[in-house]
């Protein structure tokens, strides 16, 4: 195996190893592209450049130490829940599951990163709102954090071909499904109302809360969302620097450091549109370790509509978040 200058080899891969390295570039891309930003030092030291045949090497080691340090082990028959960066999208996505499939176990959010070194043997489904290399054969299904009517269908049928549910189990004590059956006869003046109170009585008798009530934490939403964190974005020329404006009030407040926005950015000309998600609403979000320094968020509509990388995503409004 040579470097890109045609030198002696400078790893060599251990004979017990089934090495593919174009196998590894394409199932476990992001740990590769992760292994070779770490290596760049080393390879400045040596004034020598690695080949991708030994990046591909030091990424299986790599990804070997993640897994190691997996602090847990996936349940039987879990459903694994996977965004670009672990938290924001999927952890909305993750309490709609809960609520909606209730004896389903579904894992915290993971990475891909995670997802990509993780020991799959448990797990029955996988539920992701960007699009994933499949692992193991196991089933795929790519929705948004709010998913539509449509991509709950999907997702309802995605369980009971996993073998999770059957159709029947699915619609006992599913509040909305109480809901259809009872807008088919009368007319429901406070949905919301009649939700809670049904959840309330279901919460008697199962003991388990289907779905928190939005009240408990309004107040703490109002704090996060003052005056000049609420508004209307004029004369935008693109995406990004909508996207820019729209946090600005997390930048001014020392909310967010500036390359928390950077990475934003980063993350969706890397990953594709991911999130803007329903009818044109960015949830303009990355990792707290990108430059998080207090909760926050920032709610903006643009006064006209701007295509983020392709005009098949359009966004209207633009909630930034500080997680």
């Amino acid at each position: 195996m040579e470097g890109k200058r045609g030198s002696e080899c400078l790893l060599k891969p251990v004979s017990n190893i089934d090495f593919n390295p174009k196998s590894i570039q394409q199932h476990y891309h992001h740990t590769f592209e992760i292994t070779r930003k770490v290596v760049v030092p080393f390879e400045q030291y040596i004034h020598h450049t690695l080949s991708d045949d030994e990046i591909a090497l030091i990424a299986i080691y790599f990804g070997g130490a993640i897994r190691e340090q997996k602090t847990s082990t996936p349940t039987q028959n879990e459903v694994l829940v996977v965004c670009s960066s672990g938290i924001g999208t999927s952890r909305l996505l993750l309490q709609q599951l809960e609520s909606r499939y209730r004896g389903i176990h579904f894992s915290s959010p993971m990475n891909v990163l995670q997802y990509e070194n993780s020991d799959l043997s448990n797990v029955q489904l996988v539920i992701s709102t960007i699009k994933l290399n499949t692992q193991r054969n196991i089933p795929i299904t790519t929705v948004s954090a709010f998913p539509s009517e449509l991509e709950w269908k999907i997702i309802d049928n995605a369980i009971i071909k996993a073998g999770l549910a059957t159709s029947d189990t699915l619609k006992l004590f599913n509040v909305d499904t109480l809901l259809d059956i009872v807008g088919n006869y009368a007319m429901i003046r406070n949905p919301m109302g009649l939700k809670l109170a049904l959840n309330d009585y279901l919460t008697q008798l199962t003991q388990e809360p289907l779905l928190a009530a939005p009240q408990e934490n309004l107040s703490e939403l109002i704090k996060l969302l003052p005056p000049e964190h609420v508004g209307f974005l004029n004369h935008q020329k693109s995406w990004k620097q909508a996207v820019r404006t729209a946090l600005s009030p997390l930048l001014e407040d020392y909310s967010v450091e500036k390359n928390y926005i950077d990475q934003i950015i980063h993350l969706t000309e890397s990953n594709g549109p991911y999130m803007v998600i329903g009818s044109g609403v960015m949830l303009a979000h990355a990792a707290p370790r990108d430059g998080v320094n207090n909760l926050g968020a920032t709610f903006f509509l643009l006064d006209k509509p701007l295509p983020v990388m392709t005009n098949q995503k359009m966004v209207h409004v633009i909630i930034g978040l500080a997680p």
